[in-house]
């Protein structure tokens, strides 16, 4: 074993006893300008730390009024390695003066931005649109995108306005908006200071547009291509269009196959009104990669029908009991997220056998279930409204985020409770399966 050394320097070992410390004084450690013994005081605090105030109190005070940033950090740490660590610490490390801390800070916050009953996320977001420190800015930018909440939307709108020049900040947003690139799109078009090519935004729209056609819901794909046909300034076109058409799948001889859209953009009616206009560029890409039903010599592409004028109000009210209900875990745009809740945007237990969606809704579900190639192994509770609230919401998540079935009717939702009896235990995999 070799031992790394100052040159000239006599080789020294730290003249701590870790064995026969206290938890106070393991922690008082943390500050220590030796990183072997702050990293083995830590390890020993997560391993043995069991809620004592007194060292709890220690590790508090170096993050709360502390001069030393490491000591800060391996502080930090150690009260979220033992569920320890609190809003009111974690406010603290984000207005520390050195940025590591307060990039920890942010990267701890993550987790808890959407707890009920904290507002850390308004500290979190002032790092993000006002930190100095350009690695702090990217953990606070980072840590936003774990939140479903409207006022990440906004930061990241005014983050990017302010200065969209950062490859990493680019891909911190990009990476947090999950499924709401297109509301990003949407009011960064409203923006009269996007009328402007500075450095860095040409890359953002392109990435965003990309996101778009990979998720491949139609009306958002529409919603590009009507951006890029009549863009709030020019330089927009190409871009948008740009990371759009990238998206389209391939054949079986390569070539790429035109997306398609729910209808001809309006643009080119207006276009037919006027037949002395030569066609744009954008017009000319749009005309080439995309199809919509009715196009001379268009592939005809599958579309789900439209809503009556009753479904639609019955679709309404579904995404209000969604929203009140069902949001906090499938948050509000059906994708999930990990270790709470599954996925609905396509899978087979959202958009299949509707007597089976249900069935799951009126008893609950527990798992081990596969879903798109993950396990999960969790048990979601039964719903508890009125069976036509169960109709109303099931509809509303069969024909939301590209979902394309039929919708639920009160008659079905009826009809399965008839034939489940008395039954008070969750459905199964097994059974559903079966």
């Amino acid at each position: 074993i070799w031992r790394v050394r100052k040159e000239g320097e006599p080789a020294r070992r730290p003249d701590v006893d870790l064995a026969g410390a206290e938890l106070e004084e393991l922690a008082q450690l943390l500050t220590s300008d030796n990183a072997w013994v702050r990293d083995s005081a830590q390890r020993i605090l997560v391993e043995d730390l069991d809620g004592e105030a007194s060292a709890l109190a220690v590790l508090r005070s170096i993050v709360d009024g502390g001069d030393s940033a490491l000591g800060a950090v391996h502080a930090l740490w150690t009260l979220d390695g033992v569920d320890f660590i609190d809003d009111g610490t974690l406010r603290s490390g984000l207005s520390f003066p050195d940025p590591r801390v307060r990039a920890a800070a942010a990267e701890i916050a993550e987790r808890r931005l959407d707890l009920e009953g904290s507002d850390l996320i308004y500290d979190v977001l002032a790092g993000a649109l006002a930190d100095p420190n350009a690695r702090a800015r990217l953990h606070a930018l980072l840590a936003l995108g774990a939140s479903d909440q409207e006022v990440v939307l906004e930061a990241f709108v005014q983050r990017m306005s302010a200065d969209a020049s950062s490859s990493l900040e680019r891909s911190a947003v990009v990476s947090g908006l999950q499924f709401r690139e297109a509301d990003l799109l949407l009011d960064l078009a409203r923006r009269e200071a996007w009328a402007s090519d500075l450095p860095g935004r040409k890359e953002l729209l392109r990435s965003l547009a990309s996101c778009v056609g990979r998720e491949n819901l139609q009306e958002n794909v529409g919603l590009v291509v009507d951006l890029a046909l009549e863009p709030p300034a020019a330089w927009w076109s190409k871009p948008l269009l740009d990371g759009l058409m990238e998206t389209r799948r391939k054949g079986p001889r390569g070539e790429r196959l035109p997306l398609p859209l729910r209808a001809m953009p309006a643009y080119f009616s207006a276009q037919a009104q006027d037949a002395a206009a030569a066609p744009t560029a954008a017009a000319s890409k749009v005309d080439e990669g995309c199809t919509w039903p009715g196009k001379p010599g268009a592939v005809e592409v599958e579309l789900p029908r439209d809503l009556t004028a009753a479904e639609t109000v019955q679709y309404e009210r579904g995404r209000t009991v969604y929203e009140n209900v069902c949001a906090t875990c499938h948050q509000s745009h059906g994708g999930g997220q990990d270790g709470k809740a599954p996925t609905l945007r396509g899978t087979t237990y959202a958009v299949g056998d509707e007597d089976r969606l249900v069935q799951i809704l009126m008893h609950g579900l527990e798992g081990p279930l596969k879903i798109e190639g993950r396990t999960w192994n969790l048990e979601m509770p039964r719903f508890e409204g009125e069976d036509e609230d169960l109709a109303d919401v099931l509809t509303y998540i069969r024909r939301s985020w590209g979902n394309g079935v039929e919708p639920v009717t009160l008659d079905t939702v009826v009809r399965n409770r008839a034939a489940a009896g008395d039954r008070v235990k969750p459905m199964t995999a097994a059974e559903l399966d079966g």
